[in-house]
């Protein structure tokens, strides 16, 4: 059985990107297989985030009727399953949205969790993501402009007659304008992890690679991988596994750190 998972947002700019490959990483972690799907048609990043923005087929060349998506499933060096879209202005601007409903549930038993990038909005792409997914989580930031604005995302959600499974609350610190429990309130679901305001992020973003690989104790790797194990019903321990040492040091051998 494979579990599709919108990752989604009601704005750009929040994180939801970085929730997907980190959230991935962390799942994988935990011995699941899992793809990670750029399916913001017209604005995709999952791949800029990741650092190869040249994968010779991508989601867009699928909907293009181009190739199979059973094709465009590459391995990144952090060791994440990605499904690209193309960065091409031509690609973008010409993409038959409509046509994810015909390709994405291809996806079914090539993996245990697809997880799917969504754009950000009420638009097309994001409404048939989340018509794909089996269970969606809301990525905010803890300021009234984002929260108000994902309470939009909420009722579509509903709407669509999909499952929330809570919000991510994203680059949290001391001093926010609104605390967890007042998110909460507002969108009338759970939180289910809070990420800090941890510059370890943006350290892993310069060298292309999840935090979760980059820096396996930073503060925000920690929360990402507790994420991962509520969502899986599993028990977190801060443990790094050995494993994980020789794929840093490969990385690093391999120049794609610098």
């Amino acid at each position: 059985m494979t579990l599709f998972l919108a990752v989604v947002s009601a704005k750009g700019g929040v994180g939801k990107t970085t929730t997907t490959i980190n959230l991935a990483h962390a799942l994988a972690e935990f011995g699941r297989t899992v793809i990670a799907v750029d399916t913001d048609i017209t604005a995709p990043n999952l791949s800029i985030h990741l650092g190869i923005t040249k994968y010779p087929k991508t989601l867009h060349h699928v909907l293009h009727g181009e190739a199979s998506i059973h094709d465009i499933i590459y391995k990144h060096q952090s060791g994440i399953q990605v499904i690209p879209g193309s960065v091409a202005y031509d690609h973008v601007t010409t993409a038959p949205i409509n046509q994810m409903r015909n390709v994405i549930p291809n996806l079914k038993g090539k993996s245990e969790i697809v997880i799917l990038d969504s754009a950000p909005g009420l638009g097309e792409e994001a409404q048939t993501t989340i018509a794909l997914c089996d269970y969606a989580i809301v990525v905010v930031t803890p300021d009234l402009a984002a929260v108000s604005d994902a309470r939009k995302t909420v009722k579509l959600i509903k709407q669509l007659n999909r499952k929330i499974l809570g919000v991510v609350l994203n680059r949290a610190h001391a001093g926010d304008e609104l605390s967890k429990t007042e998110v909460e309130t507002f969108l009338e679901i759970p939180v289910l992890g809070t990420i800090p305001d941890d510059f370890h992020i943006r350290s892993a973003y310069k060298i292309k690679c999840p935090v979760v690989f980059a820096h396996p104790d930073a503060p925000s790797t920690v929360q990402y991988k507790k994420l991962a194990a509520k969502i899986i019903g599993e028990k977190y321990e801060n443990i790094v596994p050995s494993k994980k040492q020789a794929s840093m040091m490969e990385y690093i051998k391999q120049g794609l750190l610098g």
